[in-house]
């Protein structure tokens, strides 16, 4: 992801692109550990374990770049 945040911003705005893409990055990290948290509170733990594999792989999928010039 870094690299191709490299290649889209502009070298004068890089290091800031850098520094809040890291920073969003470990936000999202830690709210989603307290949401899953929070979840195992009140849920069982062979639920939400595997309901937190199958978010954070569809966030994958999701969040994937695409390739230009497919099709």
């Amino acid at each position: 992801m870094d690299g191709l945040l490299v290649t889209v911003a502009p070298p004068a705005l890089r290091n800031r692109a850098l520094g809040l893409s890291s920073a969003g990055l470990m936000f999202a990290q830690g709210a989603g550990f307290a949401l899953w948290g929070a979840a195992g509170q009140y849920i069982p733990l062979p639920v939400v374990v595997p309901a937190a594999a199958v978010a954070g792989a569809i966030a994958v999928v999701a969040l994937r770049p695409m390739r230009s010039g497919a099709g």
